[in-house]
């Protein structure tokens, strides 16, 4: 099942909500708390899409890291994909809010059915295009994942759950921003969870960006070439 964690050190956490100009504002302000790991040569995986831009400043920083992007896909109730119930990534490994599941009355036909849609959805975009495909070279290796921010934190675990599985060394999660308490449930995923800003109030993550635009596959294919020293 991959590294088990041991006990997590929060970096940063800070109260305030200062806005970030944007994802890569934010990955610049996050790698000064990063750059502790630069002679760890980690591997640096943003998750798709909003943190990649995030992890291509961070691997920068780094001194050039390899990067590379991981497709996760956030799974929204049946008739209500605003009610986020889950995340699946490529290979089909599933996190399910069971909480929001139970209090929707969400049968597990209508589960199913919807993983099903959007695993279809992720493994389309990795078959499309190489830089959501997960590299071989997870296993022994220090590995950041990054993400642009955290809400209910179900993304980040399973983007960690999945890299677990690949027995990396070292194991860190690294955001700009997260809802305080969905971050410290994420501690028990990760070696070390490393977060600038940790408000106490629920709220999108875009409300913490002045400029919040949709990233777009080929973006990420540009960054993830452009970027680092490849994976």
């Amino acid at each position: 099942m991959g590294t088990t964690p041991e006990p997590t050190q929060q970096l940063g956490g800070h109260s305030n909500t200062a806005r970030f100009l944007d994802r890569r504002d934010a990955g610049r302000r996050l790698a000064t708390l990063l750059v502790q790991f630069a002679r760890a040569h980690p591997l640096v995986l943003g998750v798709s899409r909003g943190g990649v831009p995030v992890a291509y400043e961070v691997a920068r920083a780094l001194g050039g890291a390899s990067l590379a992007a991981l497709a996760v896909c956030k799974v929204g109730a049946p008739g209500k994909p605003e009610h986020v119930i889950g995340a699946v990534v490529e290979g089909g490994l599933r996190v399910i809010n069971t909480d929001d599941v139970r209090r929707l009355r969400i049968s597990s036909e209508e589960i199913e059915a919807a993983f099903m849609l959007r695993h279809e959805h992720v493994v389309s975009r990795g078959g499309q295009h190489e830089a959501f495909r997960l590299p071989i070279e997870v296993a022994g290796r220090a590995v950041i994942v990054v993400d642009d921010g955290v809400e209910t934190g179900v993304t980040a675990r399973a983007a960690l759950r999945a890299v677990r599985q690949g027995y990396p060394r070292r194991l860190v999660l690294g955001v700009p921003v997260g809802v305080r308490e969905a971050v410290d449930r994420l501690r028990r995923e990760a070696n070390q969870v490393v977060c600038l800003q940790r408000p106490e109030l629920s709220g999108p993550v875009g409300s913490w960006y002045e400029h919040f635009e949709p990233v777009e596959d080929a973006q990420v294919a540009a960054l993830v070439t452009g970027g680092g020293n490849g994976a």
